[in-house]
């Protein structure tokens, strides 16, 4: 998306940002529309109908000209089976994120703010995931143990990726899971 494609959110959009993931636009990975009520309703029809479901949420944004676009992500997994996912994006003024650390908590802060509202609605919140880097070389590791106790102090389990260990030449499998940094347990 170019710069001049992007444009700050109207008065209708500025509410639904205020008034947190119930107003948002969700769409699911098949690239359909979705309401708040309709991401509940997969959700609990997918814990009332498989084994092992759970519930992660992510942020995760990317500066685009004069904005930063933040995609917040609600993923229903059911170990062992496919699973399905509901996505939302925001976008707001970079000036408001001079630096990469208040960009992070913005992306914590969505993330928390998504998982309260399904917490809110009786949904167990496995996870919320940030986007920041265990590698020492990452511009985001001096910032891990700030968002990981963000996500903690709000009683969830947090995970932060350790992609250094895929850049070392490791080879994962197919199957093998990306390795994290969990810290707590679940959503309470």
């Amino acid at each position: 998306m170019k710069d001049d494609q992007l444009t700050l959110s109207s008065e209708r959009q500025q509410q639904q940002h205020q008034d947190g993931p119930v107003a948002w636009r969700w769409i699911s990975g098949d690239g359909r529309r979705n309401s708040w009520m309709d991401v509940l309703s997969h959700t609990h029809l997918a814990e009332q109908t498989r084994n092992n479901v759970e519930v992660h949420v992510a942020c995760d944004s990317a500066v685009q000209g004069r904005f930063v676009v933040f995609a917040t992500v609600v993923c229903v997994i059911a170990k062992g089976q496919a699973g399905r996912y509901f996505y939302s994006r925001l976008i707001e003024e970079k000036r408001q994120y001079p630096v990469l650390q208040t960009r992070l908590l913005r992306e914590v802060q969505l993330s928390l703010d998504t998982a309260e509202a399904l917490k809110l609605e009786d949904v167990a919140v496995a996870q919320v995931h940030c986007d920041s880097n265990t590698d020492p070389g990452a511009k985001s590791t001096e910032h891990t143990r700030m968002l990981t106790g963000y996500i903690q102090s709000m009683g969830c389990m947090s995970s932060a990726p350790q992609l250094h260990h895929l850049r070392r030449g490791a080879i994962r499998t197919r199957n093998a899971p990306l390795p994290t940094l969990a810290l707590t347990r679940g959503c309470s």
